[in-house]
């Protein structure tokens, strides 16, 4: 296990290694998001710290009438981010805690979601329920990349070969980001309630049940109102100048430390 950063200051970050990069909302409001004002301010209002306005996620870009719609754009992506980066609540995965303000630390509502290794898991294994940390993993640590994790660990080692390094594009590998100190950036895909739900439910989480593998094509999967996955970057803290300005956690990169080593306190074995 490592010590894992990601960068961001908040209100105005100019980089950061976390970041929603596929987020699938609807139009209408749903459960934990917030709908559009009636009528639409003909200005971008001030971002809300503050809970709980500032926890709930947008639920669309609010334009009004032939106006700039890039700085409703914006608006929107940092409101997003503000919900998605504020501390979770405890034992209640992607929700946030109101009692907390966003500086307070902690485990982060988007680092809560339902990981891609928990809900996609060796020979159709089901996942277990959204709130639970258990995973085939953590059941079966002789087949783990990561034997000694435990559940609600945070896993960012390869379930498959480069599985958790190769940047998004068409059929395999596509390349590699490598971060300013020679370590590889690490992806982690995750998904909130509502569409990691709708996957269990439907058993999306089968090959078999994907519509391109069915005969004739089934139809193409529509996520719920609310439905949101997010894609999160990370790098190993080895040599990083201004370390605190990063946000941290603990994370499993593979299956000897001896080798992986750690950022910060060793564990002992």
């Amino acid at each position: 296990m490592k010590n894992m950063r990601a960068r961001y200051r908040l209100p105005t970050a100019a980089l950061f290694v976390v970041w929603p990069v596929a987020c699938w909302l609807s139009t209408a409001a749903a459960a934990a998001q917030a709908a559009c004002p009636s009528p639409v301010p003909p200005s971008v209002p001030p971002p809300n710290l503050s809970a709980p306005a500032a926890t709930v996620v947008p639920s669309e870009v609010c334009i009004p009438t032939n106006d700039n719609s890039i700085a409703f754009f914006n608006d929107y992506s940092w409101r997003a981010f503000i919900a998605l980066v504020w501390p979770a609540l405890p034992k209640h995965r992607g929700e946030p805690d109101p009692k907390k303000a966003i500086t307070d630390g902690g485990s982060l509502v988007f680092e809560t979601y339902k990981a891609n290794w928990e809900t996609f898991q060796p020979d159709g294994t089901r996942p277990s329920a959204f709130n639970s940390n258990d995973s085939f993993w953590t059941s079966n640590p002789s087949l783990s990349p990561c034997p000694r994790a435990k559940p609600g660990d945070f896993l960012l080692a390869p379930i498959y070969k480069f599985g958790n390094v190769g940047l998004a594009g068409t059929g395999d590998l596509v390349s590699v980001m490598i971060a300013q100190n020679g370590t590889f950036v690490r992806y982690l895909a995750a998904y909130n309630k509502i569409e990691f739900n709708q996957i269990f439910e439907k058993e999306l989480y089968l090959a078999e049940r994907l519509p391109q593998n069915q005969k004739p094509m089934g139809s193409p999967i529509v996520f719920q109102n609310g439905a949101l996955d997010i894609k999160s970057a990370w790098i190993d803290m080895k040599s990083v100048a201004h370390p605190e300005r990063y946000h941290t956690r603990k994370a499993w990169l593979g299956m000897s430390r001896s080798v992986l080593n750690y950022v910060g306190p060793t564990l002992p074995e």
